[in-house]
């Protein structure tokens, strides 16, 4: 017990990976990709933020506010315990001189993500986080599958949290405060709905949703030929639950192998 105690006095406390994903702006370290799931609607799209260590723990790094940064759980994983890769394009949600002299100019979408995303506060990381479990109860992580009833409690217990929190604090809805990327898209506005508190049917419309558009996406890259990639977003096209954005990705990656010469014959 002892030495589980240890371990977890090692870890980034739920309070912490809050302030670092508000104080970062929702914003990868390494990419800038925005980790607002909100962004991407109900899609495989995203990637949920992951407090990387600065100085990693196995050197002695304490898992602190300061010692933190944002990352995308890819970057995170990529890097693991390499205290040397701390080649950051951002820090606290502000383009860096690395930035500067390997990529040079900050997009223009770039800076409305970073300067939208300066509204997010720390209780709005455990609304993140609800999301993430319900698309996790979806099939949407595959490294941790504990069945749809775990994932469903688990988001009821951040979605209480961030109500809680935003309640004590008198804080607008995202709307208000603009931090909704998508507004007219219905699934957006599905998940706008959590803001409200959790209901049953809600849960299950997202994961339907979810399922639906990442089986969408592996059935596209399971394709050897661009012909039978437009296939299957035609397929998709019609049915109800296909997202906009899952939709525009597959046909931008569709106009890229629709030009590519076939494999010669072996």
């Amino acid at each position: 017990m002892a030495e589980a105690g240890k371990r977890r006095g090692f870890e980034f406390s739920e309070a912490t990976k809050a302030e670092i994903f508000a104080r970062d702006r929702a914003t990868c370290a390494f990419s800038g990709k925005s980790l607002w799931i909100l962004d991407y609607g109900i899609s495989p799209l995203y990637d949920v933020d992951w407090a990387d260590h600065r100085k990693p723990r196995a050197s002695g790094g304490t898992s602190t506010v300061s010692n933190g940064i944002c990352a995308s759980s890819f970057h995170n994983s990529k890097k693991s315990s390499n205290g040397r890769d701390n080649c950051y394009l951002f820090d606290e949600g502000e383009p860096t001189d690395y930035h500067f002299w390997n990529v040079g100019t900050v997009s223009q979408d770039q800076l409305r993500q970073l300067k939208r995303l300066s509204r997010i506060q720390a209780s709005d990381w455990y609304f993140n986080r609800a999301i993430y479990q319900l698309f996790k109860a979806a099939g949407g992580d595959r490294s941790h599958q504990r069945g749809v009833a775990y994932y469903k409690k688990a988001a009821r217990t951040f979605l209480g949290k961030f109500i809680q929190l935003n309640q004590k604090a008198d804080l607008p809805d995202f709307t208000e405060r603009k931090l909704v990327l998508h507004p007219a898209q219905s699934d957006v506005k599905l998940l706008l709905q959590l803001q409200g508190g959790e209901a049953p049917k809600l849960f299950d419309s997202i994961i339907r949703i979810y399922r639906f558009n990442l089986r969408t996406m592996e059935r596209f890259w399971d394709c050897e030929e661009a012909d039978a990639m437009r296939e299957v977003i035609e397929q998709a096209a019609d049915h109800r639950d296909f997202s906009p954005l899952v939709a525009k990705a597959l046909r931008s990656q569709l106009e890229f192998w629709k030009d590519q010469p076939a494999d010669p014959a072996p």
